[in-house]
């Protein structure tokens, strides 16, 4: 199997640069992938929660 960048992006949560700068430096394995971000300390769908959190719910606020 493989990724590409918009399943990348949606099983982790990153960037879409980063997603690009990942399959491009590593390729777009799956396997790959998945392991090298386990390294990094994300798993899928990581902190998708806090990612979506709207200015106004946010503790402290978004500057």
């Amino acid at each position: 199997m493989q990724h590409d960048v918009l399943s990348l992006r949606r099983q982790y949560g990153v960037s879409r640069h980063e997603a690009c700068r990942l399959i491009e430096r590593f390729g777009n394995s799956k396997a790959e992938l998945d392991l090298l971000l386990a390294g990094r300390g994300r798993t899928a769908a990581h902190r998708r929660h806090e990612v979506a959190t709207p200015e106004a719910d946010a503790a402290f606020g978004i500057e």
